[in-house]
């Protein structure tokens, strides 16, 4: 599967490369082509190694973008995200809007013939292969899989976006779950559909699915994505199904880690596995301190693959690696805040001293139901 990307490299070297090899100057034109001129840079900013003002500030200096450049609105959607998940907490893996159709008529769970690959639409078949070989895919992908998930196959919008999320290298909650939300229709008031005749467009030959029952014009899909009807697998019958072990999704890191009530730690920087990049000057000459914490990975698993782009940029980063059973321990330190943190139960917020991350302009207080209310507020103080 050639149009695959490689699994991203971990670690800040990495991730400047990255940086640095990016040109936006195609990414308009190209950006929904699944082979298009994309960034790939979410996997380093998800977890910390490059921050999204500085992914923002290296761009407009070295190719002059305005604030109306198709890569700067794209980067502020992230930021807008996590501004939703601020503002609404632990709502926003609920539906923040009525469902299409009764939520009670949605699957709670992953029907066996998408889990394994197996659906008979090459688009589906294809996009879940490669997320489970390299724990990366397209956006246009993901839209186009989770499209077919919530409206085609009538699956729960967050039982979806739970299993991409523990799949991703770059799942980041908020712009993972939003992003599930936007296209169920739970956060707006449409939803987003896709046909044969977007996939012939924009994908590659291998995801080819004319003749299929996604060979349909949009008024049919949509008509279909609001009835409680369903498409059916393509292929053969889910019982009779050729068993495929789908990537072992962990809540336990797969190496042996130290325990945290054993370490003599004081006056040290904490880095957690969203800020594993942030170096500045209230950091400076301070042991830093890697932590997994038990229990939110008890709430949120993750693959192996993102295990490993974790741990390996982690050890990277840090003096030493250590796993915390219990948050209430951690002591007196330093960190950096991300909104990941309030997923851990009993993180003392009250002792950790936290450092805020910078942001693209000037965050509003108020909240923003929408991100053209967000970016109308918020590109005024782009400089």
């Amino acid at each position: 599967m050639k149009y695959f990307n490689k699994t991203p490299l971990p670690g800040r070297v990495s991730a400047e490369q990255r940086l640095n090899s990016f040109n936006p100057s195609e990414y308009k034109r190209t950006r929904n082509f699944i082979k298009g001129n994309v960034s790939k840079l979410s996997p380093y900013v998800t977890h910390g190694i490059l921050s999204l003002a500085e992914v923002y500030d290296s761009l407009t200096t070295k190719y002059n973008l305005r604030s109306d450049h198709k890569f700067i609105n794209e980067l502020m959607w992230r930021q807008f995200f996590h501004h939703v998940w601020t503002k609404k907490g632990e709502n926003i893996f609920s539906s923040l809007a009525e469902e299409p159709v009764p939520k009670s008529f949605y699957r709670s769970e992953l029907p066996g013939d998408i889990t394994r690959a197996k659906t008979g639409l090459a688009v589906i078949d294809q996009t879940i292969k490669g997320l489970y070989e390299s724990g990366y895919i397209h956006n246009h992908a993901r839209m186009w899989l989770a499209a077919y998930i919530v409206h085609f196959r009538k699956v729960y919008w967050k039982v979806g976006a739970d299993w991409m999320y523990s799949l991703l290298v770059d799942g980041d909650l908020a712009s993972n779950h939003l992003s599930w939300q936007w296209v169920a229709g739970t956060s707006r008031s449409s939803i987003y559909i896709f046909n044969a005749e977007n996939v012939n467009k924009y994908g590659p030959e291998e995801f080819c699915v004319r003749g299929t029952s996604l060979d349909k014009s949009y008024s049919e899909l949509s008509d279909l994505a609001y009835s409680q009807k369903i498409i059916r697998n393509e292929l053969i019958k889910e019982e009779e199904l050729i068993p495929f072990e789908p990537p072992q999704i962990e809540s336990y890191p797969p190496i042996d880690l130290p325990d945290i009530r054993n370490a003599n730690l004081d006056n040290f920087f904490l880095i957690h596995p969203w800020n594993i990049g942030f170096s500045d000057e209230t950091s400076s000459g301070m042991r830093k301190v890697g932590i997994i914490f038990e229990e939110f990975h008890k709430k949120w698993p993750w693959s192996t693959i993102k295990w490993d782009f974790v741990l390996k940029s982690m050890e990277e980063a840090c003096d030493d690696i250590f796993i915390c059973r219990d948050a209430s321990q951690i002591g007196k330190c330093l960190s950096t805040y991300n909104q990941h943190l309030e997923e851990i139960p009993r993180f003392p917020f009250d002792r950790v001293n936290m450092v805020f991350e910078k942001k693209i302009g000037v965050e509003p207080q108020q909240y923003c139901h929408s991100f053209s209310k967000y970016w109308r507020k918020i590109e005024k103080t782009i400089t």
